[in-house]
């Protein structure tokens, strides 16, 4: 009661409304990656823009940037032209790129240390415990197709290790296996690049459901960003021996020179499709929600799938009978684009946790709730806190039911929230200062097979 000392008329006025619950964010991803910029502070820093990006961590360093051409004896045609290998820092700015093109927003760039032109395993997972004291971000982008192919499993195993502890985060991989390409092993299928990665992947079932990945990389409309000076020709000098320049030093014709422009602006680059993945999860919740599947949408600036994938492939990454780590698909529908068509966790098999929009909704609400019942600590643990708590819960679920995320044809049959002694608490429990909620969601699932039957009607 307030303190009155002067004679008058106060007004005051009484909160009757449970405490509103605000929804989390839910698209939030955190990239993890190798920048042009030698940053001496690794720190997770948060851009909404690409020009940000650049203006931070830089775009790509000039090793990156250098085609190798060697022209015909006679000087006059292209014998051989090689593409940079894009071995240094252009797979983040490009993966950035890659991101904000397919829907993305706001996210966070978490530099990685590399030593030389090497990378290594240590350093994403020191940039990983980086990530950890960041309450934001709710998708975790590893841009790490460049490590050794076990470290890469081991760098998902971590990141699902981290989710799964957090409970407020979801992982998106790219499908990496050996690969051999010698005569003896040739390079192997999409079948056994699904089984390499599935065998490589080895982590718990609790963890699995907080993570998904998708295959294959995906061939794209963006050219290389390079001049003359970045172009290296061997070609035949007046004595006829061969003899290495820059195009913008090379002594040959005009003629020669515009051919090799022309076909170097031909060339585009083929990347990993989990940064496209995190835009489109960004751009679904935006229009649609979190319980929508992020899946049968089309994939910006991408001419069509590195991989053509067969129907019968499609089924066999989808559901795995053994591991139940399904892999998601991307394939190319012709006019329709080339579409995301797959929309399970690494729980494949899990009936609970077997699609993305599932696992990221409930982390959706136990975040939301979570955030907005801080107040509670501490305070008394009695019937007026229970109702509090218990409404809230529920005005934020009904709104939820209303916008299609749950189930049911009432909210009764949508969700349920319990709170109180007797209900969900003993005597005990109140003793020992435990305020125990239980809520319950019946979450919209994606209609994954769609099944037409047709009969024949015979005419009366």
């Amino acid at each position: 009661m307030s303190n009155y000392q002067t004679p008058g008329i106060y007004i005051e006025e009484k909160s009757v409304l449970p405490p509103s619950i605000a929804g989390a964010s839910t698209a939030i991803p955190a990239f993890i990656g190798v920048v042009a910029k030698n940053l001496s502070n690794k720190r997770a820093t948060r851009i909404t823009t690409l020009e940000e990006y650049i203006a931070l961590f830089g775009t790509v360093s000039t090793a990156d940037k250098q085609f190798v051409v060697t022209l015909s004896d006679d000087n006059k045609e292209i014998a051989s032209i090689t593409p940079p290998t894009l071995s240094s820092s252009s797979p983040m700015y490009n993966n950035i790129r890659f991101y904000f093109d397919n829907g993305g927003g706001p996210c966070y760039i978490v530099p990685v240390e590399k030593d030389s032109d090497s990378y290594n395993l240590a350093s994403y997972t020191d940039a990983l415990d980086v990530l950890s004291t960041e309450s934001e971000p709710t998708l975790i982008i590893p841009v790490a197709d460049k490590l050794a192919v076990s470290d890469y499993h081991s760098l998902v195993v971590k990141v699902l290790e981290q989710c799964n502890k957090m409970q407020d985060r979801f992982g998106i991989f790219d499908l990496v296996s050996e690969e051999r390409d010698t005569e003896d092993n040739p390079i192997i299928s999409t079948l056994d690049k699904a089984e390499n990665f599935r065998g490589g992947v080895s982590a718990s079932k609790d963890v699995l459901k907080y993570g998904a990945v998708y295959y294959p990389a995906l061939k794209t409309q963006y050219g290389y960003e390079i001049d003359d000076s970045q172009i290296s020709v061997t070609y035949k000098d007046e004595s006829g021996a061969d003899t290495t320049h820059m195009l913008d030093a090379a002594d040959i014709s005009d003629e020669v020179k515009n051919l090799i422009q022309r076909e170097v602006k031909t060339y585009r680059l083929t990347l990993p499709v989990s940064s496209a993945m995190a835009g489109v999860y960004a751009k679904v919740d935006n229009e649609r929600g979190v319980w929508k599947a992020p899946a049968n949408v089309a994939l910006n600036y991408v001419t069509e799938p590195e991989i053509k994938v067969t129907n019968e492939e499609n089924g066999l990454l989808n559901i795995d009978a053994e591991t139940g780590k399904s892999i998601n698909v991307i394939r190319d529908f012709g006019t329709r684009g080339n579409l995301v068509w797959g929309a399970r966790t690494l729980a494949g098999n899990d009936n609970e946790w077997r699609y993305v929009p599932v696992r990221r909704l409930f982390n959706y609400v136990e975040e939301s709730i979570n955030n907005a019942t801080n107040y509670a600590v501490f305070e008394p643990n009695d019937a007026m806190l229970w109702l509090k708590l218990k409404s809230s819960a529920v005005s934020f679920l009904t709104d939820l039911w209303q916008q299609g995320a749950l189930a049911g044809s009432s909210a009764d049959q949508a969700f349920f929230v319990q709170v109180g002694l007797g209900q969900t608490m003993t005597q005990q429990d109140v003793l020992e200062g435990r305020c125990i909620i239980k809520i319950g969601l019946a979450a919209v699932r994606p209609a994954e097979f769609i099944i037409m039957k047709f009969t024949h009607h015979i005419q009366q």
